[in-house]
């Protein structure tokens, strides 16, 4: 044992002295324990620098996918986006471009003229008379509440078969039935009718309901005063 711990001892030795060494017979070359250990922290300081800089190159590629992806949204709002506006907006701005082309056309000509073209405008004073009114109508004028003044086109006084779409209200507690009469008001008119409610299927095909569907819409036939829509039209 004293033997083998002295060799050791002068191997180790022998190893701080000399370090690497080769074997001139069989070429093998030799490392010191603490060449294997600096070879190995510079393999590991080497993995190191290689996942630093892959880590770099992500964060780099990252950016330039965001970067690209900021530009093409941009160009994409550029196009296509116009602020808030909506098409109620682009409607009433159609519509003012309109009165102004009209009022342009029309400013030299006399009222008369204009009225038989474009109807009357808006502010403008008119004369109206009406038959058939009621004594008490008279008796109880007061001109500091204004009249309301109603009517209704030629077409809207034709009688005939309707299709509404209607949901029942939840606040509601009944659901309706079929053949029960109900009172609609539609515009200036408000009449009762008896519907006929049905929903359609997959097919195409209009089935009849005996009642309305719970949370959902459903359709209904009646017969009555046809809407402001004339014959013939979309």
């Amino acid at each position: 044992m004293r033997l083998t711990s002295g060799f050791c001892a002068l191997l180790c030795c022998v190893e701080e002295l000399y370090g690497d060494f080769e074997d001139l017979e069989t070429g093998e070359v030799h490392k010191s324990q603490s060449g294997q250990e600096d070879v190995a922290e510079n393999t590991d300081s080497d993995e190191d620098g290689e996942e630093e800089v892959k880590v770099e190159e992500e964060v780099v590629q990252k950016n330039k996918r965001l970067e690209k992806k900021r530009r093409l949204k941009e160009r994409f709002d550029a196009e296509y986006d116009d602020g808030d506006a909506t098409y109620f907006d682009d409607l009433k701005e159609e519509m003012q471009k309109q009165a102004e082309l009209n009022r342009a056309e029309f400013e030299d000509v006399d009222d008369e003229t204009r009225v038989q073209y474009e109807g009357f405008r808006p502010g403008m004073y008119v004369r109206v008379e009406i038959s058939s009114v009621p004594c008490e109508f008279v008796t109880n004028f007061d001109p500091h509440y204004p009249i309301i003044l109603g009517g209704l086109v030629s077409s809207e006084g034709n009688i005939g078969y309707l299709q509404m779409r209607l949901k029942k209200h939840r606040w509601y507690d009944r659901i309706l039935k079929t053949r029960d009469p109900l009172i609609l008001s539609l515009g200036w008119r408000r009449f009762q009718t008896i519907p006929l409610y049905h929903i359609e299927d997959h097919n195409g095909r209009h089935r009849l309901l005996k009642y309305t569907p719970q949370h959902m819409h459903c359709g209904a036939s009646i017969w009555g005063e046809s809407p402001a829509r004339s014959r013939n039209t979309n």
